[in-house]
This record gives structure tokens, sequence and C-alpha cells, in this order.
């Protein structure tokens, strides 16, 4: 869909894939029990609440999750995702919490997970969607570009970063060269070498171009 890229890093880090042979250089994942007891723990103590489960690059969503996220192709809804997905539980890349009362107060909502986690897992919310994500533990965009280009036989010297979003900010932090979006929040921006302009300012074609230009100077 978007042209020659050579590797894609997904899950926030937890999956990096070679994209012509589809071949996984990196793969962490959130244990299937841990998921299924978590699950079970967080409906009886809060009814109403939502659930997405990422396996094997697909989500299998109940009602409720499409509207909380970026625009893209509608998925179809199950009524279960536990019981859609099978038992045992497999080991997947992440699970996704949402519930109407709690769409501003993501803390709120995380409260409920965390008596019920362990350390194979962090628990995540980033403020701009209204959901929390159970992903596994460690996993982050620098954590998972450090293995990419130990694979390449570059550098974090080499890896120009630009990001808007608080999971952005290991990565900001870790690359040789790093630039936040105008639009992001401050301590993304704090993250960052330098700051470029919104989306709405084409930010990262214009970083784009000035870096071809110094570049080729």
């Amino acid at each position: 869909m978007v042209g020659p890229v050579d590797y894609a890093v997904c899950g926030n880090g937890s999956t990096v894939t070679h994209v012509e042979t589809d071949r996984v250089i990196r793969r962490s994942v959130v244990p299937g029990d841990l998921t299924e007891r978590l699950v079970q723990a967080v409906r009886n103590d809060l009814p109403g609440v939502g659930i997405a489960i990422d396996v094997d690059d697909r989500i299998v969503e109940e009602a409720g999750l499409h509207q909380r996220l970026p625009p893209r192709d509608p998925v179809p809804t199950v009524p279960d995702a536990l019981a859609a997905i099978g038992s045992p539980v497999p080991d997947h890349q992440r699970v996704i919490f949402f519930h109407d009362d709690f769409d501003g107060d993501l803390p709120g909502l995380a409260s409920y997970l965390e008596p019920h986690v362990d350390d194979r897992v962090d628990i995540f919310h980033a403020m701009l969607l209204p959901v929390v994500e159970v992903i596994p533990a460690g996993d982050n965009k620098a954590a998972a570009l450090a293995d990419l280009v130990a694979h390449i036989a570059i550098s974090a010297a080499d890896v120009v970063a630009v990001g808007d979003g608080v999971n952005d900010v290991e990565m900001l932090r870790w690359a040789g060269r790093s630039v936040a979006m105008a639009h992001a929040r401050p301590e993304v921006r704090a993250a960052a070498d330098a700051v470029t302009g919104s989306v709405e300012d084409d930010g990262v074609a214009v970083f784009v171009e000035a870096l071809f230009e110094e570049v080729h100077q």
C-alpha cells in the first residue's frame, strides 16, 4: 500500500517484519493464559467492558472499538473476542480494553486491569485514543528499532525518527536524529531534537525535503 518499504515495525514494537518475504525479525507476545484470566476478571469487575485481541496480525474485536480508532476499513465484530480466538488462548500481540464510561478516564479503566497482570506485560494508554492496551513487557518502538538496526548492521546514529504520540518518546530519545510534530504533547516535543510543523502543515514532508537538501549539499 505504501510502496517499496523493506521492513515494518508494528504493534508498538512487538513485531518487526521483512515486508517482501514476510520474515519475522522480532516478535514478542502477551501470554494467552494471562489474557484469559485478565479478560474474565475485568468482565466480572466491570460489566460493559469491550475487548479486542490482536492475534496473528488481525484484530478480533467486539462492537465499539471501530469508532474509537482512526479511520479504517470496517472489521466484522464478534460478541465475545476471547471465545472467538478459541481455547486455549494463543499467545498474541496485545489486548485492548474500552468502556463507554471511561473514554475520558483511561487511568480509571487501567485500574481495573492492574490487579490481574504480572511482570510479563505492561499496561499502556496514550490519551489520544480512548482505549487501554496490554502489551508485552518492555515493548516500545525504540526496542524494536534497536533489534532492526542490529539486523541490518547499522546503528542508532544512522536513524532519523519522526513522531507525535506518547508511544514515540522512547524512539525519539533513542534515534540519532529525532523530530516531533508541532501538534504533539509537550513531553513528546521535549524528547526530540527538533520540532517540525503539524499534520495540517505537512510537517513530515517539510522536514524530509529539508533533510534531502541537507544530504545533497
